[in-house]
């Protein structure tokens, strides 16, 4: 027998009843069967008040959708006690209306109702029994409920379904046959494992990681049961899923996809500040590589303006950072205001507006007026941003990439990457990974012409370089695509790679 268990219950179908009946969220023959039976003065109070009553996957969630709707479809207080013991004067009309049908929808409706629920739900059951979805999903994911519960409603035709009421409910409609129904169960029981997977993360705080955890769910469910073309709007994001490597746990896999997400977020707001001046947002570095890994990768993007921005809106984009810094990964952001005409024709050392990364946090918080004034002037590292951005970038937001990005001179890029490891032998004692991979990457571009990630140049290290340096290459790769912790002594591959630059 499943644990995810099909139920009528007659409070839950009268709050989503009365929705229905006065077309509040939902447009459908059952509402338009029943309107005769709400005074169309009624109708319109809660007409009135739709939005605040109403959700909207990835769009928007009402501001009394939880007390007026949610609490109440749980079906363990009656609508006339629940509504009376609201106290708000500015849901009172509302309350009002709610919880004064409920025994006329008793006498009348429910009765007629049941008579179409209960062989629906029996059918239903059947097919989740049948399935072992369940079990299933669970060993998939690594978590487990302890029950779920179909709370199974005649009356949201037209409108959202799928959508919690407690920790445990869920509300379904009865609008496609029951063997098109299940994955949609199944979709939403993967939802409450992700819950829990994901915990401590801004998957469900926030409309902007609706699509990605929706399609992380249905990502599953595909591995499971094959596509059930129920969120074939998620398609972008289950390949995205679908491409990253095998073994990943689902929190590794939605931290992946929850920086885009972010930079998502980012883009928007930065548009907000800029308007038309600004051209297009741009990832690079192991963001577009797509080796980005949340413990030891920093978000790293352009952001291409057609003028300098005003102080003050410098000083908005900062803030932007500042106040996301939370659900950014470890190591943060990286990020250069640069101008569209020094993309188009790049000269090393490329001139930029503004630049922000964690080194400089302390700096940006303790006297932002300062930092924005000496923050600008040219940076050497931009000749590989620009060239790394060219060959794999992506746009976030704006102009395609090559509508954008000039060619950066070959010798530039050159500079640029040995610039990044001068210091290697210095360094390598206190950041070996980056170094070890870094130094693959150089003696791969010099070599070969390659352009690489780090993940990259250490694999082309293991393939092309000498097999006694391969334990130390090793480790850093390892510890760049986990924890991050890497206890090699890189000092003497450094020193023999630092000779083979030249």
């Amino acid at each position: 027998m499943s644990k995810i268990r099909v139920e009528i219950n007659p409070i839950t179908n009268y709050i989503f009843h009365m929705l229905s009946v006065a077309g509040v969220g939902y447009d459908n023959d059952y509402g338009r069967r029943w309107r005769h039976t709400l005074p169309e003065s009624d109708i319109a109070v809660l007409k009135k008040h739709e939005r605040q009553l109403t959700v909207k996957g990835g769009e928007h969630c009402g501001e009394w959708y939880g007390p007026l709707v949610c609490e109440a479809a749980k079906g363990d207080v009656s609508p006339e006690d629940y509504y009376a013991a609201m106290d708000d004067p500015d849901m009172a009309d509302v309350c009002r209306v709610l919880g004064g049908h409920y025994q006329e929808y008793l006498q009348v409706v429910y009765p007629e109702s049941l008579r179409e629920l209960e062989p629906y739900a029996a059918q239903l059951q059947q097919l989740l029994d049948e399935s072992d979805l369940a079990d299933r999903a669970e060993a998939m994911i690594g978590q487990t409920l302890p029950a779920f519960r179909v709370m199974l409603v005649n009356g949201v035709a037209g409108g959202a379904e799928g959508i919690d009421i407690s920790d445990s409910q869920d509300v379904f409609g009865i609008g496609r046959a029951p063997e098109a129904k299940w994955p949609f169960i199944g979709h939403e029981y993967i939802i409450y494992l992700l819950k829990k997977a994901l915990a401590g993360t801004a998957a469900f705080q926030t409309m902007d990681t609706w699509r990605i955890t929706e399609g992380l769910a249905e990502h599953y469910l595909t591995r499971l049961f094959g596509e059930s073309g129920a969120f074939r709007q998620m398609q972008d994001v289950m390949d995205f899923y679908r491409q990253q490597k095998p073994g990943l746990t689902a929190r590794a896999l939605y931290l992946r996809a929850e920086a885009w997400a972010l930079l998502h977020t980012i883009a928007r707001a930065y548009h907000s500040i800029l308007g038309d001046d600004l051209v297009g947002v741009y990832a690079h570095g192991s963001m577009a590589f797509g080796c980005f890994e949340p413990e030891t990768s920093d978000l790293d993007f352009l952001v291409v303006v057609e003028t300098e921005p005003t102080d003050a809106q410098k000083r908005g984009l900062l803030e932007i950072l500042l106040q996301l810094e939370a659900f950014a990964p470890a190591k943060g952001f990286e990020m250069s205001v640069v101008l569209a005409a020094d993309c188009a024709a790049p000269v090393h050392p490329i001139p930029f507006c503004l630049h922000y990364s964690n080194a400089h946090r302390a700096a940006c918080q303790q006297d932002m007026a300062a930092y924005i004034a000496c923050m600008k002037g040219n940076d050497p590292d931009l000749a590989a941003h620009f060239t790394v951005t060219r060959a794999v970038g992506r746009a976030v937001w704006g102009k395609p990439v090559a509508e954008v990005f000039g060619e950066v001179p070959w010798t530039a890029y050159l500079d640029s990457i040995r610039a990044d490891v001068a210091d290697a032998l210095a360094d390598v004692q206190s950041n070996p990974v980056y170094v070890i991979l870094n130094l693959c990457r150089v003696l791969a571009a010099i070599r070969e012409g390659a352009v690489l990630s780090k993940a990259q140049g250490g694999a082309w290290g293991l393939a092309n370089l000498p097999e006694e340096h391969h334990d130390v290459i090793c480790a850093a790769l390892e510890a760049y695509e986990g924890s991050g912790e890497c206890h090699v002594d890189g000092r003497a591959f450094a020193a023999w790679a630092v000779a083979a630059l030249g």
